[in-house]
């Protein structure tokens, strides 16, 4: 019977066949995970290692289908005829380590693929934000004050192959970055609105700031059909519902939709019907309002919830809006540059 050495390496030579660019290090862990050793990574990390060396996963399945048919045969060798418990409990554990292995591999696949066709797409939106610009001659920032949209048009000067993005500073460009959580960030729309460029100040000289693009992230709050306002103050909801009942905050509130943060250990899921009602001036009772989605946090239970509103309710909610958005109106007006702007 070949001893564990002597079936590393006749692992290792039939890698070999298939896989003869990838490192030593890398077809010794995958020989030991076949083996049913310990190593020193996740099956994850080795598939992706092996992928950096630009091999097709058709050919990585095939050389890990010809060690599990070297695999099997050994087993099928030096097994004991008569224990067909132990029989079946070796094959059984050899099956679960070669498709954890393919699992991981056809994974690893799956992440580089979606990787490839993200930098494809990156790199088509940034050529069409760019000719957008030269054509224009301007750039639209923007960012989110308490939710409301904060804006500016400044000139457009350059766009170089570093990805940096150079435009004239302004009082208007100063006040969106004003209004973000990070006040060095900003918004760019791609011209079909389905993508934000994010971009980060590294410098501003004489009201010239160049600008690099962090990342390429879909648009979200741009989407909205309704402008949603984030609230002033704490406003307490009571919800009922097939599966529970109790009180959450308000976080934002438009014509069609509600933010709302609940307790933690709260059972709402998405899809529930529930009713809510709320008093902000008039008392607000909302039917059959539609949970859309919900997220375990660590201060409790986010969720958004799709109203069902008539033209009175969407009246009352109009006039919490009015009164919310000139509040913030005159708080952004008093937002001025940010320090590194000065």
């Amino acid at each position: 019977m070949p001893d564990q050495k002597t079936m590393q390496k006749q692992i290792i030579d039939l890698l070999k066949q298939d896989l003869s660019v990838v490192g030593d290090l890398h077809l010794k862990r995958i020989a030991a995970v076949i083996l049913g050793e310990q190593v020193d990574c996740s099956m994850d990390t080795l598939a992706s290692e092996l992928f950096k060396s630009n091999i097709a996963v058709g050919k990585i399945l095939a050389a890990l289908l010809r060690c599990e048919w070297q695999s099997v045969q050994h087993l099928i060798a030096n097994s004991q005829p008569d224990n067909i418990r132990q029989q079946v409990q070796q094959f059984s554990t050899c099956i679960e380590r070669f498709n954890g292995l393919q699992e991981a591999v056809v994974n690893a696949a799956d992440r580089s693929w979606q990787q490839t066709i993200d930098l494809e797409r990156k790199s088509r939106i940034l050529a069409e934000c760019k000719a957008a610009w030269l054509e224009a001659g301007t750039v639209h920032f923007h960012n989110y004050f308490n939710e409301v949209p904060v804006t500016a048009k400044v000139p457009f000067v350059s766009f170089d192959g570093e990805r940096q993005l150079h435009v004239k500073a302004t009082e208007e460009l100063g006040r969106v970055f004003s209004a973000a959580m990070a006040p060095t960030d900003a918004l760019i729309s791609s011209p079909d609105r389905k993508y934000n460029l994010l971009v980060r100040s590294f410098q501003c000289k004489r009201m010239a700031l160049s600008l690099s693009i962090i990342d390429v992230v879909p648009a979200c709050q741009e989407n909205r059909s309704e402008v949603r306002v984030q609230l002033d103050k704490p406003t307490t909801v009571r919800y009922a519902g097939s599966r529970q009942q109790g009180e959450a905050i308000l976080v934002d509130l438009s014509c069609t939709g509600m933010g709302l943060m609940l307790e933690a250990g709260a059972q709402i899921r998405t899809g529930d019907m529930i009713d809510c009602t709320f008093k902000r001036g008039a008392l607000l009772t909302l039917k059959d309002t539609r949970v859309c989605w919900t997220k375990k946090m660590e201060t409790g239970v986010r969720a958004g919830v799709k109203l069902q509103t008539d033209a009175g309710q969407r009246d009352a909610i109009y006039k919490i809006l009015f009164l919310l958005q000139q509040h913030i109106a005159g708080r952004i007006h008093q937002l001025g540059k940010p320090t590194w702007m000065k």
